[in-house]
């Protein structure tokens, strides 16, 4: 969405969603439009959807799940949920969502003039036993070569410990954040192709759902050794906190300092001067390697505290 010009507030469960929009009402500036995930922690995406439609919030609702039984999307409705995006969706079906409840501000910014790669164009499927449909992926990507290798790579970051947390909450009983978790493999896993480990998680899934454990130990042994194919296939990813400690050069690390030393003390104070020193923390930062679009959209949202602590997390990572 950042390539087409939107500017997006993330909330990682239905919780902060909620304290999200009543900041926004606060000041009396609406969202635009909330993309609601289903399956979260804390708070899921319909519960909170409720909550938000308290407050008198008109902003239209999406869901965003793979659960698109009629049923189901009947039940988003009542909750006060606008419409319902299917996962996992293509470039194109997403800026088709997009442009129903959004109004381009120019030819430049118009979602659909971002095409999915024409299927003509794209390279023959790999063979069954490949564990990433690349074609499938560079797809739902709109084609793009940049952003498809970021999404492999915060697959494998996040994934990493995957089974680990998978196992220690089916260990203490937690069926809910168990069942959560698989979901959310399963999504992702279709997302970029992995279609073969996508099936693994949906067996896990099924086997967990409406709070009953029927897993086996076949299943687990099945979805671990696919996770670990598209592991493979992906190749070593750096960790983040090793690469946040070396950078490319001891000038750009330095060059980076001076202007974060620069930053932190208008935040902590919450002055909006630091909004103008944004196009130069971002020249200062783009030579590390890493993405700091969390700290920048914190800043423009007013967020000051939150982005001092993390203006004081990088300082430290940078020595």
């Amino acid at each position: 969405m950042t390539r087409v010009g939107l500017k997006t507030v993330i909330a990682e469960n239905g919780a902060v969603a909620l304290e999200r929009v009543r900041e926004r009402e606060l000041i009396g500036k609406q969202f635009d439009l909330i993309l609601m995930d289903i399956h979260m922690p804390v708070m899921d995406g319909v519960a909170a959807t409720g909550q938000i439609r308290h407050l008198d919030v008109t902003t239209p609702i999406v869901a965003l799940t793979a659960n698109v039984m009629t049923t189901d999307q009947e039940k988003y409705k009542e909750a006060g949920m606008t419409s319902c995006l299917g996962k996992p969706f293509t470039a194109r079906e997403l800026w088709d969502c997009l442009l129903q409840y959004l109004t381009p501000v120019g030819e430049a910014d118009d979602p659909a003039r971002v095409e999915a790669v024409p299927v003509e164009d794209e390279p023959e499927a790999p063979a069954d036993n490949a564990a990433i449909n690349r074609p499938l992926g560079m797809q739902r990507s709109s084609g793009n070569q940049e952003l498809y290798s970021k999404i492999l790579r915060n697959f494998v970051r996040n994934n990493r410990t995957f089974m680990d947390s998978f196992r220690s909450a089916l260990a203490v009983n937690d069926i809910a954040l168990a069942f959560r978790q698989v979901h959310t493999l399963k999504g992702v896993a279709n997302l970029i192709g992995a279609e073969r480990l996508g099936c693994r998680a949906l067996e896990l899934e099924d086997s967990l759902r409406d709070g009953r454990d029927n897993h086996t130990p076949e299943q687990m042994e099945s979805l671990r050794t696919e996770l670990q194919r598209v592991f493979e296939e992906i190749g070593p990813v750096p960790d983040d906190t090793v690469a946040m400690k070396r950078p490319t050069r001891l000038l750009d690390r330095r060059h980076a300092l001076i202007v974060l030393e620069k930053l932190e003390p208008l935040l902590v104070k919450g002055d909006v001067e630091s909004l103008k020193l944004l196009p130069e923390v971002r020249e200062a930062l783009e030579p590390m390697g890493e993405d700091f679009d969390d700290l920048l959209n914190k800043i423009e949202e007013y967020e000051f505290e939150a982005a001092a602590a993390k203006v004081a997390e990088l300082r430290h990572l940078l020595g």
